[in-house]
């Protein structure tokens, strides 16, 4: 993937840096992720569902990460 990094050394995740929406998320090996940058639910929602089909896309994962149901709390 473009604009992701990965320092096993520094941080035991990986960073990757959206740009349209613009949002930054943490994703650990086990599943989950923490997203920044984002003001808008709206753009969130958005980011969310770009990241899972980036991933789908990459065909890395036994399953297919599920974008239509997303609980999401915004703070």
């Amino acid at each position: 993937m473009k604009y992701i990094i990965y320092e096993q050394e520094v941080f035991s995740g990986s960073t990757y840096s959206m740009k349209d929406p613009r949002a930054a998320f943490l994703i650990f090996s086990i599943g989950k992720y923490a997203c920044t940058r984002v003001k808008k639910e709206e753009h969130l929602k958005t980011a969310i569902i770009k990241l899972s089909q980036e991933i789908n896309n990459m065909n890395i994962t036994s399953e297919k990460v599920i974008k239509e149901e997303l609980e999401l709390t915004f703070l």
